[in-house]
């Protein structure tokens, strides 16, 4: 009935406005985040997060109805499930309290309607949809009160402006209504409405994990791409870059490492928030390895666990910071919990990186797996169901770093993939999906990659010019966060003064659309750099303020700056194709080209 719609509604708005009156912003409101207890009380959940789920892509699912992936990154991206996002934060604008109020009016119209407000095929129809129309207002049933026609209009007004300023103004407006609403004959549908808005929203996040790989006797399995509209949510933008992100169990907090203001730190943050606390602070030993997670949250998520550099035990710091405490043994690194909090598995950062296995204390360790000092094992991750260990296993220098998994007790070793570099950041979506972080063969990436454990089918997933290099997924699998770095790198100089040098004293240089310049050297007056556009990296030149490609190789990559003779005719290279790592010696103007070594 519409008595009972409104006094749900109100109540809703009730809970927004005790949290804007303490600062605090949804930002993510939606049915799927409105639960109605047995007694009749209304709770609003995830209050300041941002909902984050791969979506599986089944055909018949709304995308609309895409949740969000948490994502801390160097670029611009979204926050806000897409069907209830405001037109400011689908600019990907910073948003106030105005935005609760516009999604408040698109869970009112599904209430009203049992329709999206703007509901469209895919998210980006969607999102225009937001931005370039109205809602079909005769979609609203013919017995809706005017005041709650005007409460709509106001609510999703597009100009923010133009909004309810306070969600108490809505709050008011509904009160008003219900105290005339009582004698209004009652009709199936308001509840029915809601009802089905509600249940819509469980079968999509049920779902949503499902079948990521369909097999299909006529073609083989159908590989969905579990990213299929999600949106993007950037936590951070710190100067600087940001590294090695882990979300909690839970999926309330993210850790990462960060270089903001010149020094490698650990930072938390509760998602949402925008809140970040330095846990190390200018710790000069906490330093940042690629091949080896640095931090990461125990099982229960009350601690962080950092790995220290080098000669230095790894600790364990309260959630919200306090004093640090040694933790495992001194050569431990890179820990991960069992998903019934009862073991841990963890690594040696010792040559061969022995992967071992212990007791959720520490205690009763036992070594499962040792290699050969060259042969490396990182990352170690138990599935879902706790009957396997993944990890990355090979050998870093070559690039040749596979997705393996083991039994705990050290059995049944098995290879997962075969043509990917560089294999980090094993992620388990379900007992048969892993998600993963590596290169192409020709050294493109680091992308998203999927692969199916039973058939060992893989699957970039990520899409465009966004490299990442971090990936952690919540208990629920319902949140995933990620750093990405920027696809672009501009080349840029700085003079030397007497005074520090500011932005407005900087140069850059035109350079082409999506080209990354990287490593700078200089020879005389000439600038060396390398340049990685698509597929190969190349080595170009900075002379006379105009830069100039001198070499690019197809299916390369670069990851050492060059080294340039002292006369500066010759440049030499460490370049990796799919057979593995040589010197090349390449000229300065680019004419000659030779492999020096064989192995």
């Amino acid at each position: 009935p519409l008595d009972q719609t409104l006094s749900i509604l109100r109540s809703i708005a009730g809970a927004l406005e005790a949290a804007h009156a303490r600062g605090v912003i949804h930002r993510d409101l939606k049915p799927a985040n409105v639960r109605v207890t047995p007694d009749g009380t209304v709770k609003i959940l995830d209050f300041g997060l941002a909902k984050a789920l791969a979506a599986a892509g089944e055909p018949d699912r709304d995308p609309a109805l895409s949740p969000t992936v948490t994502s801390t990154s160097l670029a611009g991206v979204l926050l806000g499930t897409a069907a209830y996002m405001a037109p400011e934060q689908a600019r990907g604008q910073e948003v106030d309290s105005r935005a609760d109020i516009w999604a408040f009016g698109c869970v009112l119209w599904e209430c009203l309607t049992g329709k999206l407000a703007f509901g469209a095929p895919t998210v980006s129809d969607t999102l225009a949809a937001i931005l370039g129309r109205e809602p079909d207002w005769d979609e609203l049933p013919s017995g809706t009160p005017p005041n709650v026609v005007r409460l709509l209009r106001r609510c999703l007004a597009k100009d923010s402006g133009q909004r309810f300023h306070h969600i108490a103004d809505a709050r008011i407006e509904l009160e008003d209504e219900e105290a005339t609403a009582t004698d209004t004959p009652a009709g199936t549908p308001y509840r029915t409405a809601f009802r089905i808005a509600a249940a819509a929203f469980v079968v999509v996040l049920a779902l949503l994990l499902l079948a990521l790989f369909v097999p299909d006797p006529a073609s083989g399995p159908t590989v969905r791409n579990p990213l299929d509209g999600a949106s993007f949510t950037r936590i951070t933008d710190f100067e600087g870059s940001e590294y090695d992100a882990a979300i909690s169990r839970d999926g309330r907090f993210v850790t990462f490492i960060s270089g903001h203001g010149g020094f490698l730190d650990v930072y938390v943050s509760q998602i949402g928030t925008n809140d970040f606390v330095n846990l190390t602070r200018h710790d000069k030993q906490v330093n940042y390895v690629r091949e080896v997670r640095r931090t990461g949250f125990n099982a229960d998520g009350t601690e962080i666990w950092i790995g220290g550099g080098l000669g230095r035990r790894m600790r364990t710091v309260p959630l919200l910071g306090g004093k640090a405490r040694p933790f495992l043994d001194e050569d431990a690194v890179n820990v991960d919990w069992s998903p019934d909090g009862s073991r841990m598995a963890y690594h040696h950062k010792t040559g061969g990186d022995h992967l071992w296995v212990a007791d959720a204390d520490g205690s009763n360790a036992r070594e499962i797996l040792a290699l050969d000092e060259i042969t490396h094992q990182h990352f170690p991750k138990w599935s879902v169901d706790g009957e396997w260990i993944y990890l990355s296993r090979g050998r870093p220098a070559t690039g040749e770093m596979a997705l393996w998994r083991v039994r705990p007790d050290g059995s049944d070793l098995e290879r997962l993939t075969e043509r990917q570099f560089l294999v980090m950041y094993p992620t388990p979506l379900d007992e048969r999906t892993v998600l993963y972080i590596a290169r192409e063969p020709d050294g493109a990436g680091p992308w998203i990659w999927a692969v199916d454990v039973e058939t060992k089918v893989s699957r970039r997933i990520s899409i465009g010019l966004e490299r990442y290099n971090s990936l952690s997924i919540s208990a629920d699998k319902r949140r995933l966060v990620a750093t990405r770095e920027d696809p672009h790198a501009e080349l840029w100089t700085v003079p030397i003064l007497d005074r520090p040098a500011t932005e407005a004293d900087a140069k850059s240089f035109e350079q082409t659309e999506g080209l990354r310049a990287l490593a700078p050297r200089f020879s005389g007056s000439t600038l060396y750099f390398l340049s990685s556009l698509g597929g190969g990296d190349g080595l170009s030149r900075l002379r006379d303020g105009e830069i100039t490609e001198i070499w690019r190789g197809a299916e390369t990559a670069l990851l050492e700056p060059p080294a340039i003779s002292p006369d500066g005719e010759t440049i030499v290279l460490l370049i990796r194709r799919e057979e593995g790592w040589h010197l090349h010696r390449v000229s300065a103007d680019g004419s000659t080209y030779e492999r020096l070594t064989d192995r």
